[in-house]
């Protein structure tokens, strides 16, 4: 479904800003991990970087995001709250991406690799959106996917060197 120009506009917009920021942040975690000898993990991730979020690009999820409450688009939800055309968006965007822990039954079947690039989203994302990682994380990531201990742990160490400069 793609929506008014302006939203289409924006929403491009925002994916090209968060695969660029997502970029950096993944260009980040490949050395690193080709430091710790880890090589095959870089260059998956390596390769995952180049492709991520390209589904945003396709026509059925143009336009995800762009009818969130704030605009000037009634669709009767609390502030803050998205309407249901942008559940099935962000739903069909899950589906297609193994970085999402929606994406799976269970998140417990993420593969080292996802992730890796879950982390990575999330620090690029807090990046764009001008949030703190650490707190995101332990405030609303770990809450909303319940998390257990030694899985949260792994996050938490990859997000831990992202956030260092």
């Amino acid at each position: 479904m793609i929506r008014n120009n302006n939203s289409v506009q924006r929403h491009v917009k925002d994916t090209l800003i968060h695969k660029e920021l997502f970029t950096r942040s993944c260009r980040k975690m490949v050395m690193h991990l080709y430091d710790l000898g880890r090589d095959e993990d870089a260059l998956k991730l390596a390769r995952r970087c180049i492709i991520h979020d390209n589904s945003k690009l396709e026509n059925d999820e143009i336009g995800m995001f762009s009818k969130i409450p704030t605009d000037d688009i009634e669709c009767n939800q609390p502030h803050g709250e998205l309407c249901d055309d942008d559940k099935k968006l962000i739903a069909l965007h899950w589906s297609r991406n193994s970085h999402h822990p929606e994406f799976f039954d269970d998140y417990h079947q993420m593969e080292e690799i996802d992730i890796i690039e879950m982390c990575c989203d999330w620090h690029a994302r807090t990046i764009q959106f001008g949030t703190e990682l650490i707190p995101y994380l332990l405030n609303t990531q770990r809450k909303r996917f319940g998390f257990d201990d030694e899985f949260f742990a792994k996050i938490l160490e990859y997000c831990e060197f992202l956030n260092n400069d």
